[in-house]
């Protein structure tokens, strides 16, 4: 059995390095898009059983019973910083047999062929690290049951996480595909972002969001950027 967990922030401080070029609103619509993308990624794979939305965010239970989910409010955890809260999660769901994947909201490409591989990397190793594109970050973190490596999530994840699971004494395989890896941080990922809405390899929801108004917008942005690329604040200021 595979149990998926869905760490989501607070929205009101989503994609804050976005903040330069895009308001407070369309950067919660965003990261709320996204993050239902990867939440119907995971309930509707034939392989995962059940899948928990952790999160502080007020609107965090509606999203997940409308889905299907189980919810966990973080902040009822008793722990802080997302690795604590992650460890803390994991504890409690009691069953030691039970594989986990941990997946980032902000995969908007994410694909069940992604989640596929992952499922079949874990059948011969004890942990699967799902790199950023970058080959730092760690997006897609699975292990086995009884196999959970120390939590390193943040700065040069990847290579921390690695460490971990070697240090442990587990089998360790890296897994980078263009779902897994993407993720929208900076105002420099929005180029791909709108460039993957027109070949039409967006999730859903983030689809129907840049149609609604939101590609016109970042196809602004992106101008702005080529033709200001010291001036990340030029943007925002024309959105009004």
């Amino acid at each position: 059995m595979l149990h998926a967990l869905l760490p989501l922030k607070d929205l009101s401080n989503a994609k804050t390095r976005l903040s330069g070029v895009l308001s407070l609103s369309r950067r919660r619509a965003l990261a709320q898009a996204m993050a239902e993308d990867v939440l119907q990624c995971l309930l509707h794979h034939p392989k995962i059983t059940t899948v928990t939305l952790l999160s502080p965010d007020p609107a965090a239970p509606h999203l997940a019973a409308s889905s299907g989910a189980r919810y966990l409010d973080e902040r009822s955890l008793g722990s802080s910083g997302l690795n604590g809260v992650l460890t803390e999660a994991l504890s409690q769901q009691g069953d030691a047999a039970l594989h986990h994947l941990i997946a980032h909201g902000d995969l908007p490409a994410l694909s069940a062929g992604d989640i596929s591989l992952a499922v079949e990397a874990l059948q011969s190793t004890d942990v699967v690290i799902g790199s950023d594109l970058a080959g730092q970050g760690t997006n897609l973190l699975a292990f086995r049951g009884g196999r959970q490596p120390q939590l390193a999530f943040g700065t040069d994840s990847y290579t921390r996480h690695r460490a971990a699971a070697e240090q442990a004494g587990l089998i360790c395989k890296n897994l980078q595909t263009s779902g897994i890896g993407f993720d929208v941080d900076a105002p420099a990922d929005l180029a791909t972002l709108l460039a993957l809405y027109r070949k039409g390899a967006l999730g859903n929801h983030t689809s129907r969001l840049l149609q609604a108004g939101l590609a016109e917008r970042l196809s602004l942005v992106i101008d702005s950027l080529q033709t200001q690329p010291c001036d990340d604040g030029a943007a925002e200021r024309s959105e009004g």
